[in-house]
Parts: C-alpha cells; sequence; structure tokens
C-alpha cells in the first residue's frame, strides 16, 4: 500500500513538474508577415503605386505607367527599396530604404532611375480585409500635419 502511495506521490509531482515546465516556455507572440507577403496596387489617374512585401522582411515599392490594354510596363517614376517589421498586428515599419526617382516626374525605364535624398524610415498604421485582398495603410500623422488622407488601400495582384 505503502509503495502505491509513493508511486502516485512521484506520478502527482512529474504532472506538475510537467505542467509547469509547459507553461513557463514562452511562445514566440511576435507578428511576422500577417498576410502582408505579395504585390499590392493602387490604381492613380497616371499611373500605378505598388507595393511588393517579401518574406525575407524586405520591400520594393514603385510608381509606375502600365498600359491599360497590353498592362504593359510604360515607365517607372519612383522606386523605393528597403526592409520593414510589423509590430502588435497593425503597425508597420518601413526603414533602411533607397530611393529612385526621375527628374520632372516623367516616366521612364526603370534602369535609368536616379538614387535620391530622402527619408530612411517611414510608419503606417495597417489593416488586411477578411478576403485578405485588401491593404489599407493608414498614415501616423503627427497632429496639426498636412498630411495624405488615409487609408490608402492597395488590391492584392
Amino acid at each position: 500500500m505503502k509503495k502505491t502511495t509513493n508511486l502516485i506521490s512521484a506520478f502527482g509531482l512529474l504532472i506538475i513538474i510537467l505542467l509547469v515546465a509547459i507553461s513557463a516556455c514562452k511562445k514566440d507572440t511576435s507578428p511576422k508577415n500577417v498576410g502582408i507577403v505579395g504585390k499590392w496596387q493602387q490604381a492613380q489617374f497616371k499611373g500605378t503605386n505598388n507595393y511588393e512585401f517579401r518574406s525575407d522582411q524586405t520591400f520594393k515599392y514603385y510608381t509606375l505607367a502600365i498600359d491599360s490594354v497590353t498592362k504593359k510596363v510604360l515607365g517607372y517614376r519612383t522606386k523605393i527599396e528597403g526592409k520593414y517589421s510589423i509590430l502588435q498586428n497593425d503597425s508597420l515599419r518601413l526603414y533602411a530604404m533607397v530611393a529612385y526617382s526621375t527628374l520632372g516626374g516623367n516616366f521612364t525605364t526603370e534602369d535609368k532611375l536616379q538614387k535620391i535624398n530622402s527619408v530612411d524610415n517611414s510608419g503606417y498604421r495597417f489593416s488586411i480585409n477578411d478576403k485578405t485582398n485588401q491593404l489599407s495603410l493608414f498614415f501616423k500623422c503627427p497632429d496639426f500635419a498636412d498630411c495624405v488622407p488615409s487609408p490608402m488601400v492597395y488590391i492584392k495582384q
């Protein structure tokens, strides 16, 4: 009888130790890509604004003109490449950015874009709809600043 009680006590103690050990393990709760990986496009009157978020935490942004019939690229106006991170599932941080543009705002080939000085980081709040085909970017605009109206809506390509 005493052996059975000791065996039950030892087994109970083992269960408690396992439960404590399992509950002590911290799960990785930091968001990774939260469905943002892919190509996103916002149509404009004289071109399209595009984001391409890659799974390696890098991104590319570019403004280009596309032929409405053939869908071929006619030229580029801007390009930004850099890195991104997602914080708290709804904050998008863009950093280590390198920007390229054309002189005078005209469209040209991608290889003729010239490196320009610009900000090297930016931030947005963002959301993705339930169908995961629409990305909305909301500017983090300081009080009394003159910012572009939010959200900017991009459709997954």
